[in-house]
């Protein structure tokens, strides 16, 4: 799954890099952040896996002090249930809707 993040993440960078309107600041495995024309800043996370609460709250936290807006790309895997199976949805996706004003 590393592998498929890695082409996301380098897919977003190359069409950030073409938007007359951003500019890509920093680029790594873990985080990409963006700079916009209208002076706001972006966080950009991938996750591949389910991330604890704590370290949830810790990047928001953590970019709120760069002021930088965060934005976390889900796997759909992480969303979508199985076919008839009843979705109990974990901790960490409940932070990130209550975190991001109940939408996903």
């Amino acid at each position: 799954m590393r592998l498929d993040s890695n082409y996301v993440r380098l897919h977003v960078v190359q069409e950030l890099e073409r938007a007359p309107f951003a500019r890509v600041r920093h680029d790594d495995f873990d985080v990409t952040v963006i700079d916009f024309s209208n002076g706001q800043a972006a966080a950009i996370r991938i996750m591949e896996r389910e991330v604890p609460v704590n370290e949830i709250l810790w990047i928001y936290r953590d970019h709120q002090k760069d002021k930088l807006h965060t934005v976390f790309l889900l796997w759909c895997e992480m969303l979508v249930p199985n076919a008839g199976e009843i979705f109990e949805p974990p901790d960490w996706l409940l932070a990130l809707y209550t975190l991001h004003h109940q939408k996903i």
